[in-house]
């Protein structure tokens, strides 16, 4: 099974979360198998937010929050560094 890894680990989303879905495990141990399976996790591991981390939305993203009565709502930044709030 070795090199299938791109082809059989999927990104499985649900709402906002993302989980990462990996194939089954081979038979025996495969050295190009288990580089792949640590080449995914970590590109998938970079996508989440870390603990006690700065969070840092690149352009075009936006952060999406709920106010107490179930309303979203998008907070961007324009060009000249105003905070936009949008109602979703």
């Amino acid at each position: 099974m070795a090199g299938a890894a791109g082809a059989d680990c999927s990104r499985q989303h649900s709402g906002l979360e993302a989980a990462v879905k990996l194939r089954t495990a081979p038979a025996q141990y495969d050295r190009l198998d288990q580089q792949e399976l640590r080449n995914e996790l970590e590109r998938a591991d970079e996508l989440n937010q870390k603990k006690g981390a700065h969070l840092l939305l690149r352009k075009d993203t936006r952060l999406e929050l709920y106010d107490s009565n179930g309303v979203r709502w998008a907070v961007t930044v324009n060009t000249s560094g105003v905070l936009v709030v949008t109602a979703l």
